[in-house]
C-alpha cells in the first residue's frame, strides 16, 4: 500500500510496488540512464512521489533516506513465471477492455511487422519501446492496427500501471523468440554469438559497483533482463534444433 508523506506540510504519495507506478513514470526513468548520479537520485524520487526536486534537495536525510528505503522494490530483481502468470488475457484501462492474444504467432503479421520496426527505431535503449509494443499487442475487442493511430495509443497507455506493462513485455519477449526461423548451421554461429555478448554484458554489469538509488535499480532491471534473454534463448534453441 502506498505511503503518504508530508514535505512542509504538503502530503505527497509514494509508491510500494509497481502496480502503484505508471508506464509512463518508469520510461521517465528509463531515460535518465546517462544522467549524472546525483541528479539521477533527484530525478527518480521526484518522479515517483511527485515531490518538487528543489524540495528534495533540501529535505533532512532522514527523510530522504526514508523515501529511497519506501522505493526499494524498485531494485527487487522481478519474478518472470509470476509477472507472465498474473497477466490476464484482458484488462480495463480508462473505461475500455483490451485484449491479448496467445501468443505473438496467433496475431497478424502486420502487428509483428510494426514491433520490428519500433525495436530497431530504439535499438540503443529498447526499455522506450515498451509503450509501443503495449499499443500493438494489447487492443480493443475487432481492432487492428489501421483501426486506430500507435502513437496516440502510445501515449495513452503511458498511463497504465507499470506491473501490466511490465507483464506484457515479458509475454511479449517470451513468444517473440519463435518467431525468429533459422536455419541449423546458420543458428550455431548465432549462438555463439549470442552467448559471447550475453556473458559480457552479464559480467560487465556485476563489475559495476555504482551505489545510488538508480543504478541499484536499473542495474538489476538490466540484470534479469539478460538472464532472462539468456534463458529464452535457451529454449528457442531447443524448439529449433
Amino acid at each position: 500500500m502506498a505511503t503518504k508523506i508530508k514535505v512542509n506540510e504538503v502530503e505527497y504519495t509514494c509508491p510500494s510496488d509497481t502496480s502503484e507506478i505508471t508506464l509512463g513514470q518508469q520510461m521517465e526513468i528509463m531515460k535518465m540512464v546517462d544522467r549524472d548520479d546525483e541528479f539521477k537520485n533527484y530525478h527518480l524520487v521526484h518522479t515517483y512521489t511527485g515531490i518538487p526536486i528543489e524540495l528534495i534537495k533540501q529535505m533532512n536525510i532522514n527523510q530522504f533516506e526514508l523515501i529511497i528505503n519506501l522505493l526499494n522494490f524498485i531494485s527487487v530483481e522481478p519474478n518472470f513465471e509470476q509477472q507472465v502468470n498474473s497477466l490476464p488475457s484482458e484488462f480495463e484501462f480508462n473505461g475500455h477492455t483490451y485484449y491479448l492474444v496467445d501468443s505473438l504467432l496467433k496475431g497478424q503479421t502486420q502487428d509483428y511487422l510494426s514491433i520490428q520496426g519500433v525495436l530497431k527505431k530504439y535499438v540503443d535503449n529498447q526499455a522506450l519501446a515498451l509503450p509501443f509494443i503495449c499499443a500493438i499487442v494489447a487492443k480493443r475487442n475487432g481492432e487492428t492496427l489501421d483501426s486506430f493511430d500507435v502513437k496516440e495509443r502510445a501515449v495513452e497507455f503511458l498511463g497504465l500501471p507499470y506491473s501490466i506493462a511490465q507483464s506484457i513485455w515479458f509475454f511479449f519477449v517470451r513468444t517473440a523468440n519463435v518467431l525468429q526461423i533459422r536455419t541449423p548451421q546458420s543458428l550455431e554461429i548465432i549462438n555463439l554469438q549470442v552467448e559471447r555478448l550475453l556473458k559480457l554484458a552479464e559480467s560487465s554489469l556485476i563489475r559495476s559497483v555504482g551505489q545510488g538509488m538508480f543504478k541499484r535499480s536499473v542495474r538489476t532491471i538490466l540484470l534479469f533482463y539478460i538472464r532472462y534473454i539468456n534463458k529464452s534463448w535457451k529454449n528457442f534453441l531447443t524448439i529449433t534444433r
